[in-house]
């Protein structure tokens, strides 16, 4: 309940009682809460420097209603700026609620009445004002909690000095049981609490310090004496670890010498722990993980292992350096990580062998040849009665070229890298090259009723130099700008095909006696006049064989492929000596068209039967790629993730598209 209390209050700049009456205001201040001391402050509101405040300390009121009434000074101005100010239990106590007003008084006489309320957050009554209202109760909904009020052992802040409990002194000693195993750590400081701690990442706390292991729950002490666990681990807390298993550091042996007893895997008994020797699998594509279909080598600690294997057995293809286990599966249609799928988790987004369907490239054109740029861009692809067409950028069309250097069959095609242009050698002894817009430098060789059956260019110093066989057993140079120059003439050896690292190391394909009887493959040094060229041999060729070598690759010094008639397919590691591999158990008959080689991993070949296969050599055999419904005449690639192949009917194939 609240009642008023008059207070007559003068605010004089000398502090001395006017001589003649001024005009007056009479101010009522209302307070709802239990204010300490009341403070009115005057001023004038044209010359701050006059002003006076007096305080009135009003604890003992309670929420009440005071009465004040103050009187200008005749050397005042006619205008007071009055604050009304209440402060928390004491006028040296906070400041908690304030009401600032300007009045008026006009003459001398005159009386201004105005209220003034004043408020405060002091929910619990106990006379403190929240800290949200600037006082020190630091819980305004309990009244038990306040400044000076005494600490109790309840986890709780009981007088607002921002300590608890422990903090004060109050508590019992709580320890970590981080383990869960209802001891507590025996190495750590106590936590005084009222009440069980919870404190992030500790599961538990324990009122006892027994454990010597806090971390693992199989520790702890025990009334038996007995250690259960070899473990290296004190598990019953009586300060001897495993001291149970009495064989344990003794001398044993194993298969390679030396060793003592020690725990067990299970760290249920003991084992010997002299070194075991170690597996060696062979690594024969050099990829650093062994074969895991291959028996392994023991190889004891200091013993030399041998010679091409390693101590893992992580390759499910061992003639394949792009798979293995732990690698990352990349877009290349292999099992990179030997988990038997091809391209998974969408690393070749969504593409994958596709049969090419752009106007450039109809089922009317027969292709005959394709060709790449560094990188695998432009992809130029030639063939009969002058088809002609190009990609300069991945996964737009191709444009239509033909007619553009004649209507001639083209039949091989190479791409100079510092440009992009295509050089084409076909039908009739015909050469050609292509911009892209404008077909240059078109001639023939000397012979030129002759086909030419292959292509291969070189660049040095900014000149170009290109070779090419015929079907006559001729070899040609050409610069172009120039007439084409014949270097040899082996008749009676027929050519189909060329490929070589550099004018003095070429390899030319056909067969022997120009009758299809015999395969031939001949190393040139494609320099020179008529000197004779290296013919090398052909092992394993099966007796009776009738065919021609049609495509050759060489990827090294060490590494080509040939590939022809019957599906034979030859491979070389340097010299003059070729070797046969077996040929796919689906096609032992259907002519190889062309061979394409990056590595030893990577040897893939095209036939000309109907279904128009792309197969590639595995450690397994020959996995078949993709198969289109037309015979393909000629592969070209970049790199295990960009293949192309052309062939009749118009059927273009790229991996991935």
């Amino acid at each position: 309940m609240h009642r008023s209390v008059p207070l007559l209050l003068l605010l004089l700049v000398t502090g001395c009682r006017p001589q003649a009456p001024e005009a007056a205001v009479r101010v009522e201040v209302s307070y709802s809460f239990k204010a300490g001391c009341i403070t009115v402050h005057a001023r004038d509101a044209e010359d701050p420097a006059l002003e006076a405040s007096q305080r009135l300390e009003v604890l003992a009121r309670g929420p009440s209603t005071v009465v004040l009434a103050v009187f200008r000074q005749e050397n005042w101005s006619h205008t007071l700026e009055l604050t009304t100010t209440a402060q928390e239990q004491s006028c040296e106590g906070p400041e908690v609620a304030r009401d600032v007003h300007t009045v008026t008084l006009q003459q001398k006489g005159d009386i201004e009445r105005f209220a003034v309320m004043l408020e405060a957050p002091d929910t619990d009554e106990d006379g403190y004002i929240a800290l949200a209202g600037g006082g020190t109760d630091c819980d305004d909904g309990d009244g038990s909690i306040r400044p000076g009020g005494g600490e109790v052992c309840d986890n709780r802040d009981n007088d607002c000095d921002g300590s608890t409990d422990q903090g004060e002194g109050l508590g019992t000693p709580w320890y970590p049981d981080r383990d869960g195993d209802g001891f507590g750590d025996r190495a750590a400081a106590p936590q005084m609490s009222c009440t069980r701690p919870v404190a992030q990442g500790i599961t538990n706390f324990a009122e006892n310090a027994m454990d010597c292991m806090d971390s693992n729950p199989e520790v702890m002490p025990r009334s038996s004496a007995t250690e259960t666990r070899c473990d290296e681990v004190d598990d019953d807390c009586d300060g001897s670890p495993d001291d149970d298993f009495t064989l344990k550091g003794t001398a044993c042996t194993n298969v390679c010498a030396g060793g003592k007893y020690i725990c067990n895997a299970s760290h249920d008994g003991l084992a010997c722990d002299a070194p075991a020797p170690t597996a060696y699998y062979p690594d024969q594509d050099g990829d650093g993980a062994g074969d895991e279909r291959a028996t392994p080598v023991p190889v004891c600690p200091g013993a030399t292992p041998p010679a091409a294997t390693v101590a893992n057995k992580d390759d499910c293809d061992d003639q394949d350096a792009h798979n293995r286990r732990g690698r990352a599966e990349v877009c290349d249609d292999r099992d990179n990580t030997c988990d038997s799928q091809r391209d998974e988790d969408g690393v070749c987004a969504g593409k994958g062998w596709k049969v090419l369907t752009d106007a450039a490239l109809t089922v009317t054109r027969q292709w005959k040849t394709v060709a790449l740029g560094p990188g695998g861009l432009p992809v130029w692809m030639a063939g009969d009665t002058g088809v002609l067409a190009v990609r300069t950028s991945a996964g737009q069309p191709f444009k239509s070229l033909d007619g553009n250097c004649g209507a001639y069959n083209w039949r091989a095609a190479w791409v100079r890298p510092s440009d992009g242009h295509v050089f084409l050698s076909g039908d009739g002894g015909r050469l050609a090259e292509h911009d892209g817009t404008t077909c240059l430098n078109q001639t023939t060789v000397p012979t030129s009723t002759n086909n030419l059956m292959g292509l291969q260019g070189f660049t040095s110093g900014g000149t170009t130099q290109l070779f090419t066989v015929d079907h006559l057993g001729r070899l040609y140079a050409w610069t172009p700008g120039s007439a084409p120059q014949e270097h040899y003439n082996e008749t009676p050896p027929t050519y189909q095909g060329l490929h070589g690292l550099s004018p003095t190391q070429l390899l030319a394909v056909g067969d022997k006696n120009g009758d299809g009887a015999a395969p031939h493959i001949a190393g040139y040094p494609g320099s020179g006049g008529l000197a004779a060229v290296t013919a090398h041999t052909l092992a394993g060729v099966p007796a009776g064989y009738i065919g021609s070598l049609r495509a050759v690759w060489m990827a090294s010094t060490s590494l080509a492929a040939a590939v022809g008639d019957g599906g034979l397919v030859m491979t070389w590691g340097g010299g003059t000596g070729w070797t046969r591999v077996a040929p796919p158990a689906d096609n032992t008959t259907a002519p190889f068209s062309s061979v394409g080689v990056l590595d030893p991993s990577s040897l893939y070949v095209t036939d000309t039967g109907a279904s128009g296969a792309i197969r590639r050599r595995s450690t397994g055999g020959w996995v078949t790629a993709t198969t289109v419904d037309r015979p393909l005449r000629d592969l070209a690639l970049s790199a295990p993730g960009d293949i192309w192949a052309v062939g009749d009917g118009g059927r273009v194939v790229h991996f991935p598209e």
